[in-house]
């Protein structure tokens, strides 16, 4: 192969594709969203890379990567905004609320838009923690037992992901990571 062939396929392969998604098959690289993927864009940490995003966690991009989302605009392509739909989640921590009830704590922002909260223990020792959406209204709960709430909130992270965590929570559950 010659030397500015090599250079064309190489220059190819390390171009993401940012774009419409065609294939009606093809999923949000989120792992655990379940919306279909429909705009392309560049992976933020990848040279060459990108990811196909469904039209919530598109619009989570736009939020957290700014100069990238300026750039896309900026491309003769079709717009991504009109393939933007946050729907009733949340896109920035800033707007989560810190409480949504008395007695009840934010633990952080999942992957999905939900803000997650945990309640004080109640009598039996269970701590309830509660997945809401933008209208702060109920999505999800699930009661662990107040010695197994710290692993919850393990797996949480570490099995659905969060976008951003309440910095009281990481410094007491992560103290030797850094911020």
């Amino acid at each position: 192969m010659s030397s500015d062939r090599y250079q064309r396929s190489v220059a190819t392969q390390l171009t993401p594709y940012v774009g419409l998604v065609e294939d009606d098959d093809t999923d949000c690289h989120i792992g655990v969203c379940d919306e279909n993927a429909v705009y392309s864009v560049p992976h933020p940490n990848s040279f060459g890379g990108d990811l196909a995003k469904c039209e919530f966690h598109l619009a989570l991009f736009k939020d957290q990567q700014p100069e990238l989302w300026r750039k896309i605009r900026s491309a003769d392509i079709p717009d991504p905004k009109f393939y933007t739909d946050s729907d009733d989640r949340f896109t920035d921590f800033a707007d989560v609320p810190e409480q949504v009830r008395e007695d009840q704590y934010l633990v952080g922002l999942d992957v999905l838009g939900l803000a997650i909260y945990h309640g004080d223990p109640d009598d039996e020792g269970l701590v309830t923690f509660e997945a809401v959406d933008r209208r702060l209204e109920t999505r999800a709960t699930k009661q662990v037992d107040v010695n197994q709430a710290g692993e919850f909130i393990d797996h949480l992270r570490l099995n659905r992901g969060f976008v951003e965590m309440n910095p009281v929570i990481l410094d007491i559950m992560y103290p030797e990571e850094p911020r």
